[in-house]
């Protein structure tokens, strides 16, 4: 098990977002959190990304509590938050992806390297130089999509990824 997360529950000023929430999750293991709009997706995110952190329950990293997770944690995750809120808008895509590449510890050339990888993929050629807060809703969402997959991690959470992409983006995301 490689995440796995016992009895959590999260509330705010006495309402109950999150109530006794049980999961687990292999390598290689895919799952999507669906419900209505205000039913705790994001806030679990957030739990799983310690932003929040839990009334009560614990989440647990290969059988580590990640309440004590350091950076071994974190370079094994990766997050597009809604809102992009993982980009920093006065930089461009390129900046972006060196600036949480190497918050992750990777080598400038391994850096380069993803980062024309990525671009191909997410068909941003010609425009990585652009400032993200120049760029159009879906670009941003592309751009975010790249910063959280620069590392390559083993985990990935996303919280509205498709908002903003093309049809054909969105189908490719999926």
């Amino acid at each position: 098990m490689i995440l796995n997360a016992a009895h959590l529950k999260k509330s705010f000023v006495g309402e109950t977002v999150i109530d006794d929430a049980s999961f687990f999750l292999n390598e290689h293991d895919k799952a999507a959190i669906v419900g209505p709009n205000g039913a705790g997706k994001s806030t679990f995110i957030k739990l799983m990304l310690k932003i929040l952190t839990p009334s009560s329950g614990k989440i647990y990293y290969n059988g580590k509590n990640i309440e004590h997770a350091g950076n071994d944690y974190f370079r094994n995750i990766g997050a597009v938050l809604e809102g992009n809120r993982n980009l920093y808008w006065y930089m461009s895509a390129k900046e972006n992806l060196r600036y949480y590449g190497r918050l992750m510890g990777l080598a400038d050339n391994i850096i380069r390297n993803r980062t024309e990888e990525l671009l191909s993929v997410m068909d941003l050629q010609g425009h990585e130089n652009k400032k993200v807060g120049y760029c159009s809703r879906g670009m941003q969402q592309k751009v975010a999509l790249m910063t959280a997959l620069i590392h390559s991690p083993k985990i990935l959470f996303l919280d509205e990824p498709t908002l903003g992409l093309d049809l054909t983006t969105k189908l490719s995301v999926i």
